[in-house]
């Protein structure tokens, strides 16, 4: 089994069963001092944990998973969300009324820098994604689904996106 960095993984068979079933991330491959040894981010935890590789299971990506970002605008408000291998599946929602405006006051320009999850002027109040890496807060697949049903993703496009969703989930 071939496992990278920034695969998707579930654990099983572990003695210790509190994470037998968990899902999440690898951040590291074995070192030297540690040859069967690699670093997973538990969904939901923020400290990676060490798990040997016969208890990793990478988590097959659903087809269709190449880069994608879809965009629905909506007056001032704009959702963009899609998927690309180092964000993951991400969701970005912006304001223009927040963008940088190079014809307005420095002042108001000051407070523009500083609003929205990413301070850049860009607009942006919210930025999730969940992959290791990406603007805003990494969540788990349900929150990212949650959300993406809130700011109207369509759910033809949700389905296509590679979320390792239960099945008593419902859009």
């Amino acid at each position: 089994m071939n496992i990278e960095i920034g695969d998707r993984v579930i654990l099983k068979d572990l003695r210790a069963r509190e994470h037998n079933g968990k899902t999440g991330e690898v951040l590291s491959l074995p070192k030297p001092n540690a040859p069967d040894r690699y670093g997973i981010l538990l969904e939901g935890e923020d400290n990676p944990i060490a798990i040997r590789q016969r208890h990793i299971f990478v988590i097959p990506l659903r087809k269709n998973t190449e880069i994608r970002r879809l965009t629905v605008a909506d007056g001032h408000i704009t959702v963009s969300y899609g998927f690309d291998p180092a964000s993951g599946v991400f969701l970005a929602v912006t304001d223009k009324r927040l963008h940088y405006d190079p014809t307005a006051s420095p002042r108001v320009n000051a407070v523009t820098e500083q609003t929205g999850t990413v301070k850049d002027g860009g607009g942006s109040y919210v930025d999730l994604h969940t992959s290791v890496k990406g603007f805003g807060l990494k969540v788990d697949d349900q929150t990212m689904a949650t959300y993406l049903k809130r700011y109207g993703a369509s759910p033809e496009e949700v389905a296509k996106l590679p979320l390792n969703l239960p099945r008593s989930w419902t859009y």
